[in-house]
């Protein structure tokens, strides 16, 4: 918290702004938003206070990703472990892991899938990309330490990623859309 008179009012708006962008972006898409000036009607600010704390639009789409991905960027970082032991019980406690953030998170995961399918020029791909890359990258190490004990797997590990995000996503994304990602759970992912 700041400190300065009405920093916690500036602290509050910030968030404020951050949250409805957020909705906005994820039940619109980031293009389809337009400008800011819904953004910030629906926060009850102004221009100046949105471009005072994001810069412009894609500073606060950079915030958003930055604020949100950092979680799931450590949750990718520390679950993929792989000491020569069990691939299979790796695997299912990223899944696992991996669901609980998109129960947590649903308009920002629903956001992330929708930025990475963005035309490849968009400012909102350019942003998305370096994150993805980072959470790719993240599962292709693991991949690749798992083909060290498994050789049948080398040469094999981009496609492994992949494979295992796809599979992933598109196992959210089925209950997200048919509104019962809340039934999801360590059994059911484990099925």
């Amino acid at each position: 918290m700041c400190n300065v008179k009405g920093g916690v009012q500036t602290m509050a708006a910030k968030e404020e702004i951050r949250e409805i962008a957020l909705r906005l972006f994820s039940k619109e898409g980031y293009e389809s938003v337009g400008g800011v000036a819904r953004i910030v009607a629906q926060a009850g600010v102004t221009k100046p206070t949105l471009y005072h704390h994001f810069g412009n639009k894609d500073g606060l789409l950079s915030d958003i990703i930055d604020t949100y991905g950092k979680s799931l960027g450590k949750l990718f970082a520390s679950s993929l472990v792989y000491e020569g032991g069990d691939v299979i019980g790796a695997i299912d406690q990223l899944v696992i892991k991996y669901v609980d953030f998109a129960k947590a998170n649903p308009v920002f995961f629903r956001l992330y899938k929708q930025l990475y399918q963005s035309p490849l020029e968009s400012s909102s791909y350019k942003l998305i990309k370096p994150f993805y890359d980072e959470v790719i990258h993240n599962v292709d190490a693991f991949f690749g330490t798992v083909s060290i004990h498994h050789t049948n797997l080398k040469g094999k590990t981009s496609w492994m990623s992949f494979s295992l995000i796809g599979l992933m996503d598109t196992y959210i994304l089925h209950h997200l859309n048919n509104d019962d990602i809340a039934t999801l759970n360590d059994a059911t992912c484990s099925n």
